[in-house]
């Protein structure tokens, strides 16, 4: 209304019936890759992204193979880059699911080994202690080996008790006896005074 054009509401409708219905489709953009993207792998592109896909960090990549880490950051987050990786990714969960079934099949036999070097130490073939040593890595691998120092897991809680904390651990420790929180150390606490 500034230039003294006034718009009715008549003139504004038939404005508008006289657009057509349906708006023009604009033509669908293919996705621009960001700036430095990698859109053809090369054999050196797919040697860094088996490296990703094994867990080595972009400096560690960086430095074996001569490239700066945001070169390999680039490749990393390229489209391109990221199918291959799942595509890797793929490819190596189905392998381990092989290895596992696989090693499952070698748990059986090696204890059926075991069982019979127990009858029977004249196994042919091979010695009695390198088939020993062979069933004992497969146990060991398929998590059947002997406890070690690095499989027991602990808790330790850190923290400065109260009496009154003390007194309550002391109770529920009586109150369970038969849980595997029996040992309770009496500490003296820094609020004593002494």
């Amino acid at each position: 209304m500034s230039n003294g054009l006034v718009i009715t509401n008549d003139m504004a409708e038939s404005i508008l019936a006289s657009l057509p219905s349906t708006p023009r489709r604009a033509r669908p953009r293919r996705p621009v890759p960001p700036r430095g993207a990698v859109t053809v792998l090369r054999e050196r592109h797919r040697e860094m992204l088996r490296r990703i896909v094994a867990g080595e960090s972009n400096k560690q990549i960086s430095e074996e193979m001569g490239v700066s880490p945001s070169s390999v950051s680039v490749l990393r987050n390229s489209p391109s880059a990221q199918a291959h990786i799942e595509t890797l990714e793929k490819e190596a969960d189905e392998k381990c699911v092989e290895a596992r079934s696989r090693l499952r099949l070698l748990t059986t036999q090696a204890v059926e080994h075991l069982a019979g070097a127990l009858e029977d130490p004249a196994l042919g073939g091979r010695s009695v202690e390198q088939a020993d040593r062979i069933a004992l890595a497969v146990l060991d691998r398929s998590g059947l080996g002997p406890v070690t120092r690095g499989s027991i897991k602990t808790q330790v809680a850190h923290g400065h008790f109260t009496l009154e904390d003390i007194e309550k651990l002391e109770e529920r420790a009586q109150a369970e006896k038969n849980s595997s929180y029996r040992q309770v150390v009496d500490v003296t606490p820094a609020d004593r005074g002494e």
